[in-house]
C-alpha cells in the first residue's frame, strides 16, 4: 500500500508506482482536498497558481528578461528603419545632383548645337543672298533685315524646333525627378507601413512565447515548489 503523506489520492498504488508518479507529477489531482491528509494530521493547502502575479512579474515587467529581449530585437529593428530612411535620403539627394550635372551639361550642348545651326543657315542664306531683305525707306540701322523668305521658311522653323529641343530636354530631367520623388516617397511609406506590422508581429510572438513555453515552466516550478513545502517525504527526498 502506497504512503505519499498529505496525498491520499495514491491509496491504493503500490510505493514504487506511487513515488515515480509523485516524481512526474507533484500529485496533482491525489491531494487532501479535505485540508489534511489522511491520518497524518498535516494540513495540506490545494495547490494554487497565481497566473495573475506571473503575468505582472514576467509579460508586464519591463524589466523582465522576456521584455529585455524582445525590447532589444524591436531596437534592433528600429535602427535598421533609421538606417534604411538615412539610405533612401541619401540616394536621392545624390540623384537630384546627378540631374541637374544632367541637365546643365545638356543645355549646354543644346545651346553649343543652337548656335552652330544658326550661324551655319545664316552664313548659306547669305550666300544664296536671301539672308536680308530691302532696307525700309527712312530706316536709320546699320544692317538690313532678314527677308521675309529666310524668316518664314528658314529661319522660324529652326528656332521652333531649337526651343522644341532644349524643352524636351527640361521635361525629360524634370520627369527623372518627379518619379524620384515618388518613389523616394513609395519606399518611405512601405517602411512606415512594415515596421508597425513587425511591431505587432513581436508582440504576437512575445505573447505566444510567454504561453507555451514560460508559463507552462513557471507552473511546474511552483508545483514543485508546493509538493516539496507540504510533503515531508518530498522534502526528506530533497534533503
Amino acid at each position: 500500500m502506497a504512503n505519499i503523506p498529505g496525498f491520499p489520492g495514491y491509496q491504493g498504488w503500490g510505493q514504487t508506482e506511487a513515488e515515480a508518479d509523485f516524481r512526474a507529477t507533484g500529485g496533482v489531482g491525489k491531494e487532501d482536498r479535505g485540508g489534511s491528509s489522511s491520518g497524518s494530521g498535516v494540513n495540506v493547502p490545494p495547490f494554487n497558481f497565481d497566473y495573475q502575479a506571473a503575468e505582472q512579474r514576467i509579460l508586464l515587467d519591463p524589466n523582465s528578461e522576456l521584455n529585455k529581449y524582445y525590447k532589444q530585437k524591436l531596437d534592433e529593428a528600429q535602427g535598421d528603419v533609421n538606417l534604411a530612411k538615412k539610405r533612401i535620403e541619401e540616394d536621392y539627394s545624390q540623384g537630384k545632383r546627378y540631374r541637374e550635372e544632367d541637365l546643365s551639361t545638356q543645355l549646354a550642348e543644346e545651346k553649343r548645337t543652337r548656335e552652330q545651326e544658326t550661324r551655319e543657315t545664316t552664313t548659306d542664306l547669305n550666300k544664296r543672298g536671301i539672308l536680308f531683305g530691302q532696307m525700309p525707306l527712312g530706316q536709320d540701322t546699320s544692317a538690313a533685315p532678314y527677308s521675309d523668305i529666310a524668316q518664314r521658311f528658314f529661319l522660324n522653323p529652326m528656332t521652333e524646333k531649337q526651343q522644341s529641343r532644349k524643352l524636351a530636354i527640361e521635361r525629360a530631367i524634370q520627369r527623372q525627378s518627379e518619379q524620384a520623388e515618388i518613389t523616394k516617397g513609395r519606399d518611405v511609406e512601405d517602411i512606415n507601413i512594415a515596421f508597425p506590422r513587425y511591431q505587432r508581429g513581436l508582440e504576437q510572438e512575445k505573447l505566444t512565447k510567454y504561453r507555451s513555453e514560460i508559463l507552462p515552466y513557471e507552473y511546474g516550478k511552483a508545483q514543485s515548489k508546493y509538493g516539496a513545502s507540504f510533503n515531508p517525504y518530498m522534502q526528506g527526498r530533497q534533503g
